[in-house]
């Protein structure tokens, strides 16, 4: 996971890891209102993480079980400040903790 989601702080700067580029980012780990956080890039989240079937559907589910951290007026993307880019791009957040769910 490490290796295609460089560590994003706070307030957008990133986090002085160990040097190395990203090869294939896929999008940045953050620590965001809701806790620790994937931030995925939204074509990542369609080519990759729900590739043959309906992303938009899969993000609604993750929003009902809790996983998924929406954007403002209940958008399932949400802006986040995230080093190498200007403004607030739109991500899909999914929570860490879905790593450990059961």
């Amino acid at each position: 996971g490490e290796g295609r989601f460089p560590s994003a702080m706070e307030d957008g700067t990133a986090r002085d890891d160990d040097g190395r580029p990203t090869l294939r980012r896929a999008g940045f780990r953050k620590v965001t209102g809701g806790g620790p956080a994937f931030l995925f890039f939204p074509e990542v989240w369609r080519a990759e993480v729900f590739e043959g079937a309906d992303a938009t559907a899969g993000a609604r589910a993750l929003v009902r079980a809790g996983f998924l951290l929406p954007g403002e007026a209940g958008k399932l993307q949400r802006k986040e400040r995230v080093p190498g880019f200007d403004g607030q791009p739109r991500f899909y957040a999914v929570r860490a903790s879905i790593m450990t769910a059961e």
